[in-house]
């Protein structure tokens, strides 16, 4: 990725401390691009195009947040 994307990922980092997580969909997504503007390079979320939503979105926490912290608010906000 060039240009206004990176300049906008790095400001969004480093001037209003943004953490992002980038999601790579399907097999042809490029996941080196999306690592350039990942708040950390090996937190890229990989998935398929039929994801179900609920999986995304516990990857998409466990990308953002420690996996001690991910599983504490999961139990104690998941629905049942």
């Amino acid at each position: 990725m060039q240009g206004k994307v990176n300049l906008d990922a790095k400001r969004l980092k480093q001037v209003l401390g943004v953490k992002i997580v980038p999601v790579a969909i399907g097999e042809n997504a490029r996941v080196d691009d999306l690592k350039e503007i990942a708040s950390v390079a090996d937190r890229v979320i990989s998935c398929g195009v039929n994801e179900d939503p609920s999986k995304l979105g516990s990857k998409l926490s466990r990308g953002n947040f420690s996996i001690a912290y991910f599983s504490l608010l999961y139990e104690n906000f998941s629905i049942s």
